[in-house]
């Protein structure tokens, strides 16, 4: 066309970058301008009733009659009605192709976001469910604002996005310390009450929105609909302790990847002086710049990498595990179990003096890391209200539990077989070495380790730092005023100090999920279910259910008392033994010292508090026997009194003689360095 040929350069380009839709569809429009302008022209200027009723369809042929008192000659209006029909055909294929087009390009941008915005959109969500308003009504008096989009797999792979993360790496010892048949069970116990657990929370969710025609869109909206006021500000503080909690092990587990890198686990003492310079001059800065996002719209673009890295982490356990099966022998009959020999049980490896109260002990802490991993139940209210089909929820969490639950098996039960009663806390440390060593698996897996922590710690920094912002009007509460930024950095600073004091990842998740994780997956859902029958008290009751929850509740109830007790024993242990170790490694130093001082002066090492470790020494070097007659150890101590005195005698001599020659003249000074040198 005319017009194509007579756009400016800037049009031009910005008709390139908006691509070749665009162009067809501007082109379609002016051919279309330019067909009316055609029509328009052939009509006589006394009719305009014509030419208005000609305008819906500009294309449509008019007869011969219609144009005869036009003011062009035939010639000239035929060409036109000619001109006219060619531009008609004409702009009608550019629509067909611009209409093929459009809709490919299209369909093909839909499915692009959709494919590549599940992470993004899991992110979204979760940071939502963490962070919704504070006074739960953030949805009483609207209506559905945002469509709902969400599809069933685009649900599920949210779930499982938002439950499979950093705590995968700790499973090879949850079954080292449980047993290969203790575990699993204990495992799909946890993954059951959870799922039962999330489903009560969907059907709480339909009986409020069913009553009171609104739409539940966070956790703590629907505690504030059933249990009023003061249970919604008690979950408010068990949501945001528990993430106090995780990030202290997100900062501990982020510490000791980076460690990992560098050294093998061998030296003890060289690992611990290495994590407190990183802990403190490398993840706090970092940790406080997370800190001080106000939302997750930067990070969420990036999900997807935060996926991709669990996968390439899960797969490094896998390899490396299978790997380490095949060169580490199997430890032989009466031998410790340790990193360099394989060793498997079925049930917990105990020592003689323990019994079945310290079985306890350790299956209730194993039971609260089950539960820390399924944690992900507080977004449940949220992703429901983006669901299509809102009655999915049930059916969706079923699938993901069913995911999650078979990843969790394959890789404790692979990195079990690789490191057996020895798994170490964090499996890409233990691939580390000392011997044998996995380098580029270890820290290609810590490398995406990192990753996906940071990219998934500040949705719950965001969380608490939003709650605590709610609480006042000052310039502190005042999103990233002065004061408000020393109160985050000090936050962060806290629980830098709080992983510097307890740098142990397993016992940390057993306190802060055996207490605040028990309450959010499994006290609050119950109470929630129960609560909201208020709305409908014609439902029938199910005695089954009854008995379900009970169960649950009964198993709630011992991972609080068994998994806080099992998981502070094991800390405090574990805590002397590493002060134990240490004060042997100072001793080791000290005795190094003197031996290195012996060494140089050539004279044996005396402490002043053994004075006869001397006589002790030659008698070692002469070789004289240790079984002595009875009667000889008398003639022996009194030769030793008599060497004593006749050495006092000696000294007494010395010094009387060297009196007397200060007193004849003779130069002392001489005398004095003789004595100081001999």
């Amino acid at each position: 066309f005319p017009c194509v040929a007579s756009r400016s350069t800037s049009s031009t380009k910005e008709n390139k970058r908006k691509g070749p839709a665009h162009l067809l569809e501007k082109m379609a429009s002016e051919a279309e301008v330019e067909m009316q302008d055609v029509k328009v022209a052939g009509e006589p200027a006394a009719a305009p009733a014509a030419a208005s009723a000609a305008a819906p369809n500009p294309f449509a042929e008019e007869p011969a009659a219609k144009v005869a008192g036009s003011s062009f000659p035939a010639s000239s209006t035929a060409t036109l009605e000619d001109h006219g029909r060619r531009h008609s055909r004409r702009t009608s294929s550019i629509c067909q192709r611009h209409e093929i087009v459009m809709s490919h390009s299209h369909s093909h941008n839909a499915a692009h976001n959709r494919r590549h915005s599940v992470a993004e959109m899991a992110m979204r969500i979760q940071a939502v469910s963490m962070s919704a308003d504070v006074d739960g009504e953030n949805g009483e008096d609207e209506e559905d604002e945002e469509e709902s989009t969400v599809s069933f797999r685009e649900a599920v792979m949210t779930m499982v996005i938002n439950c499979i993360g950093a705590g995968i790496v700790v499973f090879p010892s949850m079954m080292g310390g449980n047993g290969a048949l203790v575990a699993p069970i204990l495992c799909i116990l946890g993954a059951g009450c959870c799922l039962e657990c999330g489903i009560l929370i969907a059907d709480a969710c339909t009986a409020v929105e069913e009553s009171r025609k609104i739409v539940i869109r966070s956790y703590e909206m629907l505690a504030n609909e059933i249990l009023g006021k003061h249970g919604k500000i008690a979950l408010i503080i068990t949501k945001n302790s528990a993430m106090l909690g995780f990030i202290i092990v997100f900062l501990q587990l982020v510490v000791d990847s980076i460690v990992s890198m560098f050294l093998d686990g061998s030296d003890k003492e060289a690992e611990r002086s290495l994590a407190t310079q990183v802990r403190f001059f490398a993840v706090f800065p970092i940790f406080v710049l997370l800190a001080m996002l106000r939302d997750m719209s930067q990070l969420a673009r990036v999900a997807d990498f935060a996926a991709v890295a669990v996968v390439i982490v899960v797969s490094g356990i896998l390899t490396g595990s299978c790997w380490r099966y095949f060169l580490v022998p199997m430890c032989e009959e009466g031998q410790e179990p340790s990193a360099d020999c394989l060793a498997y049980t079925l049930t917990p490896p105990l020592t003689d003096d323990q019994g079945f109260v310290d079985i306890l002990f350790v299956c209730g802490k194993s039971m609260a890391f089950f539960l820390f991993v399924f944690a992900m139940l507080g977004t449940v209210p949220t992703l429901r209200s983006q669901l299509e089909v809102r009655s999915d929820m049930p059916r969706i969490l079923k699938t993901s539990f069913a995911i999650i639950l078979s990843v969790y098996l394959v890789v404790m039960a692979i990195g079990y077989l690789g490191f057996g009663q020895a798994a170490p806390e964090n499996a890409l440390t233990g691939l580390a070495g000392p011997d044998p060593a996995f380098p580029i698996i270890a820290k290609s897996g810590s490398c995406c380790m990192i990753v996906n922590i940071l990219l998934g710690m500040p949705i719950f920094a965001i969380c608490v730092i939003s709650v605590a912002e709610s609480a006042g009007t000052g310039p502190i509460f005042r999103p990233l005023s002065p004061p408000n930024i020393w109160m985050r950095a000090l936050m962060m600073a806290v629980l830098a100090l709080a992983s510097h004091g307890v740098p142990f990842v397993v016992e940390m998740i057993g306190i802060v999920s055996s207490v605040f994780g028990v309450c959010n997956n499994i006290f609050f859902p119950i109470a929630l279910f129960h609560g909201a029958k208020k709305f409908s008290p014609q439902a029938p009751r199910n005695p089954k259910k009854l008995a379900l929850h009970s169960c649950i509740l009964l198993m709630g109830l011992l991972v609080l008392v068994f998994g806080l007790s099992g998981s502070v024993s094991k800390m405090m242990n574990l805590l002397a033994a590493e002060k134990a170790e240490m004060e042997a490694a100072r001793l080791g130093t000290t005795t190094t010292t003197i031996t290195t001082t012996t060494t140089m002066t050539g004279l044996p090492a005396t402490s002043p508090e053994d004075p006869d470790a001397n006589s002790e020494g030659d008698k070692d070097q002469t070789g004289e026997d240790d079984d002595e007659e009875p009667g000889d150890t008398k003639d022996d101590a009194d030769s030793k009194n008599t060497d004593k005195s006749q050495e006092h005698k000696d000294e007494g001599d010395a010094k009387t003689s060297q009196d007397s020659k200060d007193r004849d003249g003779e130069p002392g000074d001489k005398s004095k360095d003789d004595t100081d040198s001999k």
